[in-house]
């Protein structure tokens, strides 16, 4: 009778810790690295040499550079919650000339797509091209715009001529640095996260405490809330924002966001209980904007998303809820603001069923701006503004568009919008359901879109492109997550 001796039991083995990005995986990365040190060196060389403040600053963002190497996914993943939030702060803090979320995603984005892991990457698609046709025709229509009148390039001009380029980059540096569905959630936690402050700083605005009215003034460079407060008008909340628009705009697409993740029960996101608290702030502070595009627009969306996703019953219950809870809470605001929208002047000939706003745009767009596209409809006029009009806003992504560059940048945007619909639909039965999620939210907001930008330019205002393009990217990239895993082996 033979014995077996049993074998020692093996030590578990520990897992191994994830590789580094850089070193291993990116072609070349000592001659980034050096690169970047010799630059960083002198920038902050020549900056010492202005000021001591300068140098210091300039010391702060070398090092930030260097952390997005190092980790370009998370930087990444920080622009998508931070550069939405940041987008309206006044321009030329800290740098002349700029907004701070212009420089984060130009800096950022930049070093992101130089430094992610190249086995991540993932090729480019209708809407990656037809993006980038965009961010072309808007700089080179209006540049010849421009010189063909002998006008010269102002900071303005310039800034919109660039203005997509800032929005294509976004979107590309998701797209290559975060392809799984982990990173994919790291990001939205962090746009609903980051939303909270904004909303409450709205809610504070609107309240008056701690000072926010003032403090909103100052980071915004615009003093639209306190001159109507002081004209007695229905106060509007604008947060961190320069408009009431933006907030509103942006607020929207997180809600939506925050509704779709309650709908899937996505825990790997946030836990319910979070996700539910959340939608409460932001709603609220929603409607403390009193938008009547956003408000309709959050509600319509909600709908579209619940059908989207198999839970239609159950969002129509939470929309009527919301709505009599809106009519409590914000019930006299609303209230004043639809007077002024349907009372009419003595002697006006408008139709008494017209909102007011919708009028005052007709005269706007009919006796300033379409005089100025008389001749010029399929270029535009540029990026500069005309001579003749004295209101300085299209109030309209259309006219912007032909102003800015005729029929010819309007049918650009019109197909990148097609792909990006195509992209969302395809993409609203994957298995995935924080994909599902940012599927049904970046279809349900294109259908909304091309109602509101009739009477907002939402897609290039400050906040609400900048959360469209993340989601743009959070939707490209897991798409192409499945191929990067099938050319690894699985």
């Amino acid at each position: 009778m033979s014995v077996e001796l049993a074998a020692p039991a093996r030590r578990a083995e520990r897992p191994r810790p994830p590789e580094r990005n850089l070193p291993r995986n990116v072609p070349g990365w000592r001659i980034i690295l050096a690169a970047y040190a010799v630059g960083a060196t002198v920038a902050v060389g020549v900056a010492a040499g202005i000021s001591p403040w300068a140098g210091a600053a300039t010391l702060v963002a070398a090092a930030l550079g260097a952390a997005v190497i190092e980790w370009p996914a998370a930087a990444a993943i920080a622009l998508v919650g931070l550069a939405p939030a940041l987008s309206g702060l006044q321009r030329d803090f800290p740098v002349p000339g700029f907004r701070l979320s212009e420089l984060a995603i130009a800096g950022t984005a930049t070093l992101v797509l130089i430094a992610a892991d190249r086995r991540r990457r993932m090729g480019w698609g209708a809407f990656d091209w037809l993006a980038l046709a965009y961010v072309v025709v808007t700089a080179l229509v209006g540049s010849i715009d421009l010189i063909a009148r002998g006008a010269g390039f102002s900071a303005d001009s310039l800034g919109k001529l660039a203005g997509p380029l800032q929005f294509f980059l976004l979107y590309r540096a998701v797209v290559v640095a975060l392809p799984t569905a982990a990173d994919r959630a790291r990001a939205l936690r962090l746009v609903l996260v980051v939303s909270v402050p904004v909303a409450v700083l709205a809610l504070l605005q609107q309240a008056n405490m701690l000072g926010v009215r003032g403090l909103m003034a100052d980071v915004t460079g615009t003093s639209i809330y306190l001159d109507q407060v002081q004209t007695g008008q229905a106060p509007r909340a604008t947060g961190p924002f320069p408009h009431w628009h933006q907030l509103g705009g942006y607020l929207l697409l997180v809600v939506l966001v925050c509704v779709g993740l309650l709908l899937v029960d996505s825990r790997r996101v946030m836990r319910r209980r979070w996700l539910l608290a959340i939608l409460v702030v932001d709603a609220a502070a929603l409607a403390q904007t009193v938008t009547i595009s956003a408000l309709f627009g959050a509600l319509a969306g909600a709908l579209l998303v619940g059908l989207w996703l198999h839970r239609f019953r159950v969002v129509l219950r939470g929309v009527l809820v919301a709505v009599a809870l809106g009519a409590v809470v914000a019930g006299p605001v609303i209230k004043e603001r639809l007077e002024q929208q349907f009372d009419k002047p003595p002697g006006a000939t408008a139709s008494p069923f017209v909102p007011n706003t919708i009028d005052f745009r007709w005269h706007v767009w009919t006796e300033q701006y379409f005089p100025v596209l008389q001749g010029r409809w399929l270029a535009g006029w540029g990026p500069d503004p005309p001579p003749g009009p004295v209101w300085g806003y299209t109030e309209s992504l259309y006219i912007e568009l032909l102003l800015r560059g005729g029929l010819l940048l309007l049918v650009a945007f019109a197909a990148l919008v097609v792909a990006l619909w195509a992209m969302a639909r395809r993409a609203m039965t994957d298995p995935d359901p924080e994909r599902r999620v940012v599927a049904t939210v970046v279809g349900a907001t294109v259908l909304l879109l091309v109602l509101i930008h009739v009477i907002e330019p939402y897609f290039v205002d400050s906040g609400p492109p900048h959360v469209l393009w993340s989601l743009a990217g959070l939707l490209a990239a897991g798409g192409a997550s499945s191929r990067v895993s099938s050319r690894r082996g699985g």
